[in-house]
């Protein structure tokens, strides 16, 4: 299931879209984050890099709490 589909069912979809300095990316990063994840299934390690990965565009970008939010809820938990 999509990541952020989760969150929005957990109710944590509006804390994160908040923690953003830039909320016009919000869609933006979803559809990244999606991209990357475009494999049905996914081997540990894979997932550890498509993380990696997201994590890395997010710090470019200078969205710092916004990578502490979706850690908080925890978004990268594998």
């Amino acid at each position: 299931m999509d990541k952020f589909i989760e969150l929005d069912l957990q109710g944590k979809l509006h804390e994160i879209e908040a923690s953003l300095k830039d909320k016009k990316k919000f869609n933006e990063y979803q559809i990244f984050y999606n991209s990357l994840c475009q494999r049905d299934t996914f081997l540990e390690d894979e997932m550890t890099e498509v993380n990696k990965i997201f994590k890395e565009r997010l710090e470019m970008d200078g969205e710092y709490d916004f990578l502490m939010t979706l850690q908080n809820v925890g978004f990268f938990n594998e």
